[in-house]
């Protein structure tokens, strides 16, 4: 039975909702009244929520919701369920940045996309909530920004703002506002602001509705011909006064109203942040003897100052906003895999200060990187005389096809929550040997099990976490041995041996632009890596000299593929100019030289011995499964093809003389081949739909 250090058990509740879940048939209606038509189709429009159930139990219960709480919520969209996350936060003063991170996911979604609902579910939520606990700002700024705004604009009409108008998003607190207008002045502009832009629906709410709202009010004073002139005036002044508390989001009642202008200025000053512009404006005002000073203070100078406060906020808004793009620029270069993250935040630096924010509000989230390419770990082995092998079925199981001699093949299913191609070894762990299988989980962990011999899962279990690619294994000196590439681009390794019977982990280095393959090299445990410059990076460890690290070149565009042939370290990878480029160690003189095998590959290469021949296939420009040779006898590279209608990259073995690849067709067919060593007749056959790696 393995051992694993500071495992963590899956708690109760979890299983809980992740069961629950198999039971849900439908969709609950939306956690609030409607405002407006943008959130009735909204939460009609959600269908399946994004989140997965343990994603959102995990959102729950870090929020304080109870396992008794957990059914109705999985239920929920995923902006449903924020708002519902929003309601436990918004009631804990210590969650300002998670509360406010909240905000801003709701502001971001539209009546059909909720990607930063689901990122703030999946990530954003428990990023916050540790930035609450470092007692860290980064998105309260913004938050309170956007919330002022409304409650500023609220205030115009008179409308003091709960808590759960002041997190709607910008478009659907304006239609609250159209419901709520009185005029055609501000129901017009409103409903312009409503079909508008984003920025146009910022500008409405900084200022637009006040100047509706202020020519609204005009008309109808002037339109009143019961009122003397004394009284039209009389109104004129209470409704600039209205309006400048509104600045600072002060519903004026009569007390406010009936206050002197001086009176007045002193409140505006004495309610005002300090240090702002509207601050600074009153008390240069209420310096002043002249009553006209005083007038000019209400009726402009007061806007006048919040706009200089706003542009203020907004360029230190703009600057924070651009850090945080840069750290997600840093973080995704590090990463390596995900070059259009790193190309969509380039732009965002490049542009505008909106185009940051939406970058940060919602382009981040919507950014789609390819499928990464699968890792060169074997998937094909044979095992107890059965030839197997594992993919990655369309519904995130772990997939085995298997046939025995004489026998037809067989497909089952093996584990479930697989995120990318499995890697397969054989290890011989006490008295019996195993077949065991690694592959990177849905969560970024890396999943392990481990079969009899007959085929039979004897165990499964997780050996740690921050997985962004496919795992290889190997058995170097009866160690169980893995490597994968990091989130944060780092080469991370674990191991297991059966005298200790603990998994243990540390990581080699940074610089990952791919996948690792590894070779057990007598003494020697070596592992290549596409750096994230495209050169190809090389460690190497042993018990006397430890870990160390060079690189034998660049140009490549996909993961390398590892050996030793004829005692010499033998490298392949797919150049960026897509042909076969092949590197070797001469182990006379310890220099590593390269060629090129020619071709136009458009995947990795797979390359293994068979026989005495160095052997490699590779998915061709073409589509076509592309089979290069080398012999001995003579040194020369040949190459052919072995057919076509190959999607991707194949995976090859060679047990008894007979050489076997696997490949996904284009039709979506797991295709077959073998060179029988009897008649030496190449055969094709599929065993039915493909993994998807």
């Amino acid at each position: 039975m393995r051992r694993i250090q500071n495992a963590k058990p899956v708690t109760r509740s979890v299983l809980a909702a992740v069961a629950v879940l198999a039971l849900v048939t439908g969709q609950a209606g939306p956690a609030a009244a409607a405002p407006g038509p943008a959130v009735a189709a909204a939460t009609a429009d959600q269908g399946t929520p994004s989140a997965s159930p343990q994603a959102k139990a995990k959102a729950a219960a870090a929020v304080g919701y109870t396992a008794d709480e957990l059914d109705p919520l999985l239920l929920l969209g995923d902006r449903d369920l924020v708002f519902r996350l929003w309601q436990k936060l918004h009631a804990d003063p210590n969650r300002e940045e998670a509360t406010a991170s909240a905000e801003l996911a709701l502001n971001a979604a539209t009546s059909t996309a909720f990607a930063a609902c689901t990122h703030f579910i999946t990530t954003g939520l428990h990023e916050a909530i540790g930035r609450d606990i470092a007692k860290e700002v980064q998105n309260a700024q913004a938050a309170r920004i956007l919330r002022e705004a409304k409650r500023r604009a609220a205030a115009v009409l008179g409308i003091v703002a709960s808590p759960e108008l002041l997190v709607l998003s910008n478009r659907d607190f304006i239609y609250e506002i159209v419901k709520r207008a009185t005029g055609p002045e501000v129901k017009d502009a409103a409903l312009a602001a409503f079909g508008g832009t984003a920025a146009q629906q910022q500008a409405f709410i900084d200022n637009g509705l006040r100047e509706a709202y202020e020519q609204q009010r005009r008309r109808e004073i002037e339109e009143d011909h019961q009122q003397t002139e004394a009284e039209k005036q009389r109104l004129r002044e209470r409704d600039a006064k209205a309006r400048a508390a509104s600045v600072l989001g002060i519903v004026a009642g009569e007390d406010v109203l009936v206050l002197t202008d001086d009176n007045f200025v002193r409140l505006i000053w004495k309610r005002a942040a300090p240090s702002t512009e509207v601050a600074g404006a009153a008390y240069l005002a209420l310096l002043s003897p002249a009553p006209a000073d005083w007038r000019t203070f209400i009726h402009t100078g007061v806007h006048e100052a919040s706009k200089r406060d706003l542009a203020k906020e907004l360029a230190a808004k703009e600057k924070a906003d651009r850090d945080r793009v840069q750290e997600i620029l840093v973080k995704a270069e590090r990463h390596g895999g995900r070059p259009k993250l790193v190309a969509a935040a380039r732009a965002a630096l490049a542009g505008t200060a909106a185009q940051v924010e939406d970058f940060l509000r919602v382009g981040q989230y919507e950014v789609v990187e390819d499928e990464p390419e699968p890792g060169p770990a074997p998937s094909a082995q044979v095992f107890n005389d059965r030839l197997t092998f594992y993919g990655r079925g369309a519904d995130n199981t772990l997939q085995r096809w298997a046939i025995s001699a004489g026998q037809s093949h067989r497909q089952d299913t093996v584990g479930t929550g697989v995120g990318g191609k499995p890697a397969v070894v054989a290890f011989h762990n006490g008295s019996h040997t195993e077949q065991v299988i690694f592959a990177r989980g849905l969560d970024g962990s890396l999943q392990h099990w481990w079969t009899r011999a007959d085929g039979s899962v004897a165990g499964q279990d997780s050996w740690g976490a921050g997985l962004a690619g496919d795992p290889i294994a190997v058995v170097h000196q009866g160690v169980l041995t893995v490597f994968a590439r990091g989130v944060d681009g780092k080469l991370l390794h674990w191991w297991w041996s059966p005298a200790e019977g603990v998994v243990r982990h540390d990581n080699w280095g940074d610089g990952l632009g791919g996948e690792p393959t590894v070779v057990s090299n007598r003494e020697e445990l070596t592992v290549f890596a596409r750096g994230a410059d495209g050169s190809l990076q090389h460690w190497w460890w042993t018990a006397g000299t430890g870990l160390r690290r060079d690189t034998w070149g660049g140009g490549i565009a996909g993961n390398p593929t590892a050996l030793v042939y004829r005692d010499s370290l033998t490298v392949f990878a797919r150049g960026t100019d897509g042909s076969l480029r092949h590197w070797w160690l001469n182990p006379a003189d310890g220099i590593a030289r390269q060629d090129s095998w020619g071709g136009a590959l458009a995947g990795s290469p797979v390359a293994l011995l068979h026989r005495d021949e160095l052997t490699v296939f590779a998915r061709g420009a073409d589509g076509s499964l592309r089979h290069w040779w080398l012999s001995p006898a003579d040194g020369i590279a040949r190459q052919d093809s072995w057919g076509d209608g190959v999607a991707g990259n194949p995976a090859a073995l060679s047990d008894r003389d007979q050489l076997t690849v696997f490949a996904r067709g284009t039709e979506g067919l797991l295709q077959h081949w073998w060179l029988s060593p009897v008649d030496h007749v190449l055969r094709r056959d599929n065993w039915g739909p493909a993994p998807l790696q």
